[in-house]
């Protein structure tokens, strides 16, 4: 899990979506999400990736304060999320990021 503090920046959601920790440092987690091969046939997505490695699955990288499980539930519902995942998002690939 990758861990940061900010100095002199505080905030609290009214739905408690950040999980902090008794000391009041912000965690943060990088998560891997798994996307639909069908993304593929995305034109963005093919002209940003002209030499994708076709043996690697199509994957997302994000960074969250929240959960990585409610980060991608907020995903599949359209709160803040990335229209690829959104639309493409397969599975957590915890494997990836998981220590």
């Amino acid at each position: 899990m990758f861990e940061t503090q900010w100095s002199g920046l505080w905030c609290e959601s009214v739905e408690n979506n950040f999980e902090m920790s008794p000391d009041k440092k912000f965690r943060f987690s990088v998560y891997v999400v798994e996307l639909d091969t069908a993304i593929l046939k995305d034109q963005l997505v093919l002209l940003r990736n002209p030499k994708r490695d076709a043996s690697k699955p199509c994957v997302y990288v994000g960074m969250t304060g929240l959960t990585v499980e409610r980060r991608f539930d907020n995903h599949r519902n359209g709160h803040k999320s990335s229209r690829f995942v959104k639309k493409y998002g397969v599975r957590l690939m915890s494997e990836f990021y998981e220590h």
